[in-house]
């Protein structure tokens, strides 16, 4: 006999909530193939025929533009499959008489019988949607969530089997039933339905089982591996345990370069080699300590040579433009040509050779450009000593301290000096901060020549308490008066 559809005016789906199917992707079709199918299982247990034919058409539809677009969905089959058994159903039931009150005649059923049968349907029909959303999580890993509904469908089931088993009682209804028979079939159907989905679950959560295990052996390996060496660098008893750095002990700075080395090349080779997501919490922890560790210790070690190198290089910087700046001056400019002193350039030394214990290649650049300086400065002190032992008047006092003045004049009459006149032509001492202070004053006196006086330079160097005693510095040439 041919398929009997009712002749219905199809609701338009966007006026379901539906989008339409030419802008729908192909796991919106299935959705809302899904829910068209779903909404005529419910008309059909109410017994809207008609509603339950016009939802089905709609729901058709959609089912085959997803197999034509998307023949390999996961959903298509299944929903084909639940779309043409809703159709069969109301195929039979439109092709058989309305039923009496009681047992009708011709093989129809009872209302009893009809509402027992109706209710094992929803009972397969909820089964059914829970075995969906349970394939759904397991294609999307989560088996503990496809485990639950698999358990809730199974007592959707036993509800079914308690309808039908009722039908068998009361009804004599069986398989073979021309009605009745569907609803048996496709209680068969569900369980196998669920037997696979409860093997493809077993087989994922065995799978599961085995690569958590594989991941346990492997992150166990990786700690075997790599813990204890990355740990030696961080443990406090540890002899290969990265501090410092000792900047100020060549010997101890060189140790803990080596160990620095050797801790970069370790990291090196762990970041090559190993799967971050497979190593345990401690080794992450462990690698990341280290990393840091060296952070700093590059970090501080920058900092504490930039402290040895940049009052070297600053002095040289100023030391070179000043001497530069001399090739301008004239004799009438009313100032002196630029001279480095030999204490500051014995400083300098100093701090270079203190540089050479750690950075040798960087004293030995500093100390190429000192010697430079060192020459332009002999020229420029030779031009400049020439000029000082010019004859000139003596130069009048910037300073009056009557005291210091005295105490200056003893200590040069001490060294055999007949001081005519002694006086500060600075105005306030120089400073050489954290270790002295200076003045120069000019002394007056006579030798078998005549009158003449030198520029003498005092120091004061500094103490725990304060500034020592004041002591003779430097001397400079005879200078004749006019």
């Amino acid at each position: 006999m041919p398929r009997i559809l009712p002749l219905l005016l199809l609701c338009p789906l966007a006026l379901m909530g539906i989008p339409t199917a030419s802008a729908a992707t192909p796991d919106e079709l299935a959705r809302n193939a899904s829910t068209l199918i779903r909404q005529a299982e419910n008309a059909f247990f109410k017994g809207d025929l008609e509603e339950t034919g016009s939802l089905l058409q709609e729901g058709g539809a959609l089912v085959e533009e997803l197999m034509a677009v998307a023949p390999d969905h996961k959903q298509s089959k299944n929903l084909k499959k639940k779309l043409d058994r809703l159709q069969d159903r109301l195929d039979k039931k439109l092709q058989v008489a309305p039923p009496p009150k009681s047992v009708s005649a011709g093989g129809g059923l009872s209302s009893g019988a009809r509402s027992t049968l109706d209710k094992a349907e929803r009972a397969m029909a909820h089964a059914e949607e829970r075995l969906e959303k349970a394939r759904e999580f397991l294609e999307a890993g989560n088996s503990e969530r496809c485990h639950g509904q698999i358990s809730t469908a199974r007592n959707d089931l036993d509800e079914a089997d308690a309808m039908l088993d009722r039908a068998g009682r009361s009804y004599k209804l069986t398989a073979d039933h021309p009605v009745a028979g569907s609803t048996f079939a496709r209680r068969q159907d569900l369980d196998q339905l669920m037997a696979n989905l409860s093997a493809d679950l077993e087989r994922q959560q065995s799978a599961a089982s085995q690569a958590a295990r594989n991941a346990a052996a492997t992150t166990a390996a990786l700690d075997n591996q790599w813990l204890a060496r990355v740990e030696s660098f961080t443990a406090f008893d540890s002899p290969a345990r990265l501090q410092g750095p000792s900047i100020n002990d060549a010997t101890a700075l060189a140790k803990e370069d080596a160990i620095a080395a050797e801790a970069a090349a370790l990291l090196a080779d762990y970041e090559a080699t190993e799967s971050g997501s497979a190593a345990s919490d401690q080794l992450r922890a462990a690698v990341e300590k280290l990393r840091f560790n060296l952070e700093v210790f590059h970090s501080n070690r920058g900092s504490d040579l930039r402290n040895k190198r940049e009052p070297i290089a600053r002095e040289l910087e100023e030391w070179g433009k000043r001497l530069a700046g001399n090739a301008d001056w004239r004799e009438d400019s009313g100032t002196s040509l630029f001279i480095v002193r030999g204490p500051k350039i014995s400083h300098v030394e100093s701090l270079i050779a203190d540089l050479a214990t750690v950075a040798p290649d960087e004293a030995r650049e500093f100390t190429t450009r000192l010697e430079s300086i060192k020459k332009d400065n002999a020229r420029w002190t030779a031009q400049r000593q020439s000029w000082d032992s010019r004859p000139r008047p003596f130069p009048a006092a910037r300073m009056m301290a009557d005291s210091l003045a005295k105490e200056m004049t003893a200590l040069l009459k001490e060294r055999g000096w007949k001081v005519d006149e002694l006086v500060i032509t600075d105005q306030d001492w120089w400073v050489q901060q954290g270790e002295f202070r200076y003045l120069a004053t000019a002394a007056l006196s006579r030798d078998e020549k005549g009158p003449f006086w030198s520029t003498v330079s005092f120091r004061q160097d500094l103490t725990l308490t304060g500034y020592g005693p004041t002591r003779i510095w430097e001397i400079g040439d005879k200078v004749r008066l006019p």
